[in-house]
């Protein structure tokens, strides 16, 4: 028996052995430099913004070369903002970079996990009284609702179809995801997430197993104390606002249903108002994932790497914001296009967690007499109404 002598393997692919010579970053990244528009629409922000990031997580990526030259930190932050900016799949980026899939994944989840432990607690803190009272100013003199801190609702990521999960993961839409869950405050930023939800769960059933539901059932959430309302003599306190697919509580407003006989008119104005104020939270995902558009991609990874991802964007979301600020352009196009959730259309999945209590109740009636009707022009719900 004759065994035929098998073609040693080299050590690594020539291809990528041509890294320093032909790489993207090595080929690029030099010319971006001395380009300010360009860098922004490779980087999807300023250079300023992608040495601030450099340098705080510099400590954590950066490798000592031994026998090889390693990686440095400017091509790894490179090569992973690049994936979250584009989607583009591991192995398209190796052959552009000249770097192993395999290396590109590790990267990848090594820089974002490095993102999250230098910029969390700077630009995604846990919320303060200060911070939310800050917020319920921003909304009210924006937006003309009193005592609302923040918006809430949710977003599904989609994925590939995890192995051995079954119809967990596949949604209403007809596709895999996972449910990203995320507040925000009036000046688009996200003060809280919750992300790694089942694809089939309800946004209620949702936010009855994230940690906010959980710090704020507990009283570990720092809600302001009730204040009397500007011009009445109501005290009320201060809450998050929702759309029909989350339970009415003590804290948590959300329009006032909707069936098939027409409501009075100042329910519809009151549901108009409320669903303003809380489209906040549906331009905050605009922005995002404009941004960051491997959101709008079938990421190919498996669930535990898609949560770290989706944390990086928001966080990188976040950091944009601090540093650059809104682009007014994108918010009026996003603005007229996103026509976020009708206060009158039906929330999907199960309602079992969409009992509400008598105190709920007589809150939301109190909202309901606050805001109330006046100066308002009919020519600002006459879109909403028709």
């Amino acid at each position: 028996m004759i065994l035929l002598d098998r073609e040693k393997s080299e050590w690594m692919n020539s291809i990528f052995q041509e890294r320093e010579e032909h790489g993207e970053f090595h080929t690029l990244f030099a010319r971006l430099l001395e380009q300010e528009n360009k860098c922004f629409e490779y980087f999807r922000m300023q250079i300023d913004t992608f040495w601030y990031i450099l340098n705080g997580i510099r400590p954590y990526i950066e490798k000592q070369s031994n026998f090889r030259k390693c990686i440095s930190p400017e091509e790894r932050l490179s090569v992973t903002l690049r994936f979250l900016s584009t989607g583009m799949a591991f192995r398209s980026l190796a052959f552009s970079y000249r770097i192993a899939h395999n290396s590109i994944a590790g990267i990848i989840y090594e820089t974002c996990d490095a993102i999250w432990e230098c910029f969390s607690e700077k630009h995604m803190p846990f919320p303060t009284a200060e911070l939310l009272e800050k917020s319920a100013k921003d909304y009210e003199q924006l937006w003309n609702f009193p005592n609302c801190v923040a918006s809430i609702d949710g977003k599904h990521v989609r994925i590939k179809c995890p192995k051995i999960t079954g119809s967990k993961h596949f949604n209403y839409k007809g596709f895999f995801s996972v449910v990203l869950q995320a507040m925000v405050d009036a000046q688009y930023k996200f003060l809280s997430m919750y992300v790694g939800a089942y694809g089939r769960q309800s946004d209620s059933g949702v936010f009855s197993e994230s940690n906010l539901f959980q710090h704020i059932e507990t009283g570990s959430f720092p809600f302001p104390q009730p204040i009397q309302i500007t011009g009445t003599t109501m005290t009320l306190p201060y809450v998050i606002l929702g759309d029909q697919g989350y339970p009415l509580k003590e804290y948590l407003m959300r329009p006032y249903p909707t069936g098939q006989e027409e409501l009075p008119r100042e329910i519809e104005i009151y549901n108009y108002r409320l669903s303003r104020a809380g489209r906040t939270v549906e331009c905050a995902f605009g922005i995002l994932v404009s941004k960051w558009r491997c959101l709008k991609t079938e990421l190919q990874v498996e669930p535990h790497h898609v949560d770290k991802l989706v944390m990086t964007t928001c966080l990188l979301h976040n950091i944009l914001i601090d540093i650059e600020g809104i682009n007014e352009g994108t918010l009026q196009k996003i603005n007229s296009t996103n026509t976020a959730k009708d206060a009158r259309s039906t929330s999907r999945g199960p309602r079992c967690f969409n009992k509400a209590g008598r105190d709920a109740y007589y809150i939301c009636d109190q909202f309901f007499n606050t805001v109330g009707v006046t100066d308002f022009q009919d020519n600002e719900i006459d879109a909403y109404v028709h």
